[in-house]
């Protein structure tokens, strides 16, 4: 009978897990005997299941509570009332839950800052490595290269050179990817680091940022359907006789799957500071890098 009891008490208290605790887990103590050690299981179980969820109430519900006093309940919700906390509950630590906290925010978008000048720069080091191979003299600029060949290419060696550019920045990408996992196995808060890996693995957001920025031109008739076909996907389309935006919409398609993959390594808790942060910063520093760092620095 006391067995029955007990498990009834349980199995109500899982689904109402605060009103009533108090006095139940005094008389759950009463059953503690020497040998009734299937009651005495039965009791520690449903003390930690009731501290997991009070915890959870607590911090959802009422994220200014105090660590050793909660609301007592009603039957119409949360009472005025508050008493001190029993037991194992005693313990229970419980810290303010902050959607966005500003210093993060700023801290992720110092990091994030220099990611569109890191980025320009490392695709455009694709097209050079490669026209340095093809053996011309290309030249470096903030957002593209020349690639002066003294000779004219074959189609596929300049396809070839067209090609390098987003292949190193989505192999840069993977970099990034592997090692955010790697920390992440690790790290259940963010930190220095986790934002740096973080910051490489999302240059898989290119071909993303790229068609948005086109399908948004063409939108507001800032650009004509020729201006869209100078980039590196639309011109690879073009060559292998797909549509124009063909390779652009893969690739981003792709790229929004890694892009969600990366934000999902952030630890939850710290995950919109991440996204505030992140988008801030790379959105000004694309600014500053294509505005007036840029073309100062790399004519």
């Amino acid at each position: 009978q006391r067995c029955d009891r007990t498990g009834d008490q349980a199995r109500s208290h899982i689904q109402h897990p605060i009103g009533g605790l108090q006095a139940d887990r005094k008389q759950l103590r009463t059953f503690h005997r020497p040998g009734h050690i299937g009651l005495q299981r039965q009791a520690t179980q449903l003390d930690r299941v009731t501290t997991m969820v009070i915890g959870v109430n607590l911090i959802f519900e009422h994220p200014n509570t105090s660590a050793d006093r909660f609301p007592s309940v009603t039957a119409s919700g949360y009472g005025s009332e508050a008493r001190p906390l029993e037991g194992r509950l005693s313990k229970l630590h419980i810290a303010p839950v902050r959607t966005v906290q500003l210093g993060l925010v700023a801290r992720v978008a110092t990091v994030f800052l220099p990611s569109a000048a890191l980025g320009t720069v490392g695709h455009e080091l694709g097209h050079w490595v490669a026209a340095h191979w093809l053996g011309c003299a290309p030249v470096l600029h903030f957002s593209s290269v020349s690639p002066r060949c003294s000779d004219a290419l074959p189609m596929v060696s300049q396809m070839l050179g067209v090609a390098s550019g987003p292949l190193g920045t989505m192999a840069s990408g993977s970099v990034g990817m592997a090692m955010l996992w790697r920390w992440r196995q690790r790290h259940h808060r963010l930190d220095l680091q986790g934002v740096m890996w973080s910051m490489l693995a999302l240059f898989w957001s290119r071909p993303v940022f790229n068609l948005v920025v086109q399908v948004g031109l063409l939108a507001l008739g800032h650009a004509t359907w020729q201006d869209t076909a100078n980039n590196d996907e639309a011109r690879l389309s073009l060559w292998m006789g797909l549509p124009q935006l063909a390779l652009g919409i893969g690739c981003a398609i792709v790229a929004v799957g890694m892009c969600t993959w990366t934000a999902r390594q952030i630890p939850r808790v710290d995950r919109p500071t991440w996204l505030v942060g992140a988008v801030m910063g790379a959105l000004l520093g694309f600014a500053i890098w294509m505005g007036p760092v840029g073309p100062l620095l790399l004519p």
